[in-house]
């Protein structure tokens, strides 16, 4: 037999064997998967398919029934490994905005389950039987928070810039610095922002030096906003200049304009005697004359995400009636979430004990050190030797643009192993049920401690246990 025909012969026997659809959904049992049936299914189709194509082409496996379920199986993981899941981070950024930004602590989301799997008064007046208004309470909240006029929430702090100024200032110029025109994660840019909302933006300055004379020489009768913008994720330092912000109020007071500031991020209550931050808190801004601020709930405030628009009444009464409030305002779930994130600042001490992300910010470096002696204490002492493994000092960022000069103190796990990289380590432990993502830094590998729950710590020690025997 020419080699020809046998090549056609094994083609046809390996063709004549491709199972069925239906006889390989029976052996996948696609019920043990949590995915849809028919995403299941059209991936069993396009294996099948896929293996077709191949035998035409003469490239036939050893045991081709086999071959095809693991395909199928590598396939469905692949899919399952993209869903959201829990992981520990490592990496001592406590905001990380691939992590999701601010940890949720169990107190808020355990008062939260029972409104969100019934039905609720979102949008009802239980007391007197009609139509309600969702932000009521936390406008309450908010406003006794921030000492603000008013208050109200939209899904992110992109949409709460977005439509501030559709409202105040459409068709009219929006006066911000150069210096401002910050692009963050996402390529979220503030002039793209500007132009979208319908405004026309005027810059002024330079990078690195705005006067307030530039500040007065652009305002006409055109200029509907002064606009700050917070230097996400970087600052200028050196030579420079920026113009004070009760400068800009009290020319924004002469000219009757809107003085918004998107601070991004923010404080609620003072830190001057915590480890987080020097930075001032949200109500000051008010106190000093600024018409609107806005920022996220999911950095420092310690919350979902949320964009908080607050300060003048009839400003943000204004916004609250622009038809686009409905498509960027939040459910019920993040405004439960809100709500009972908002009700933990009862005071200073308590919101830094149940409030999570302020709690692993405000972890002095005893704390930490407590933290890593817990999980080496679980390790064996040969695995310790073997991957030189110790406690070091280190230094984090805040994370998601908050603070973006501030490095904090810290602790973290040192690897210098004699058998493994760095990047081998990395992968063993962010391959595990649970990944541990930590990072590495002139080709040692580190777990900081500073975003690292109590509950996790066993759990880290069985893994470097087990993962680096």
């Amino acid at each position: 037999m020419s080699k020809i025909k046998e090549n056609n012969v094994k083609i046809k026997k390996a063709l004549k064997n491709l199972p069925s659809v239906d006889d390989t959904i029976n052996k996948i049992n696609p019920s043990q998967y949590d995915l849809p049936f028919d995403l299941i299914k059209n991936i069993i189709k396009s294996v099948i398919k896929s293996q077709r194509i191949k035998i035409l082409d003469n490239n036939i496996p050893k045991n081709l029934n086999v071959y095809i379920i693991n395909k199928i199986i590598e396939k469905i993981e692949q899919i399952l490994d993209l869903s959201i899941k829990p992981l520990i981070n490592g990496t001592g950024i406590v905001l990380h905005t691939g992590f999701g930004r601010s940890p949720i602590s169990n107190d808020i989301v355990s008062n939260a389950t029972e409104i969100l799997t019934s039905y609720s008064s979102l949008e009802y007046n239980v007391r007197e039987s009609k139509r309600g208004e969702r932000l009521l309470f936390s406008k309450i909240l908010l406003n006794a928070l921030l000492e603000s006029e008013d208050s109200l929430v939209v899904n992110n702090c992109a949409a709460a810039v977005f439509i501030s100024l559709n409202t105040i200032a459409f068709g009219k110029d929006v006066v911000i610095s150069r210096g401002q025109q910050v692009e963050i994660g996402g390529s979220f840019r503030i002039p793209e922002v500007i132009k979208k909302s319908g405004c026309n933006m005027v810059e002024v300055g330079t990078t690195n030096k705005t006067h307030l004379r530039d500040y007065k020489d652009a305002i006409n009768d055109k200029t509907g906003a002064i606009l700050i913008v917070h230097p996400s994720n970087y600052k200028v330092i050196g030579f420079t200049k920026d113009v004070e912000i009760t400068d800009l109020v009290k020319l924004a007071k002469e000219k009757n304009i809107p003085l918004i500031l998107d601070l991004g991020s923010g404080m609620i209550v003072d830190n001057k005697d915590q480890y987080i931050s020097n930075e001032p808190v949200i109500r000051n801004y008010f106190k000093l004359g600024v018409d609107l601020v806005m920022f996220s709930s999911d950095k420092l405030l310690g919350g979902p995400q949320a964009g908080i628009i607050a300060g003048n009444k009839k400003l943000v009464l204004n916004i609250h009636k622009n038809p686009l409030y409905r498509s960027l305002r939040c459910n019920k779930f993040i405004l439960t979430l809100l709500e009972q994130t908002l009700c933990l600042y009862k005071n200073e001490i308590q919101v830094y004990d149940r409030n999570l992300c302020l709690k692993l910010l405000n972890q002095s470096i005893e704390d930490l050190r407590k933290k890593g002696s817990k999980i080496l204490s679980q390790v064996n002492n040969k695995i310790i030797n073997l991957h030189s493994i110790e406690l070091v000092s280190s230094k984090v960022e805040v994370g998601s643009g908050s603070l973006p000069t501030e490095k904090k103190d810290s602790v973290a796990i040192q690897f210098k192993s004699k058998v493994f990289t760095a990047s081998k380590i990395s992968d063993k432990l962010r391959n595990l049920s649970k990944p541990i993502v930590g990072y590495i830094k002139n080709d040692i590998f580190y777990i900081d401690l500073k975003a690292i729950f109590e509950c996790d710590l066993s759990y880290i020690s069985n893994a470097i246990s087990k993962t680096l025997k």
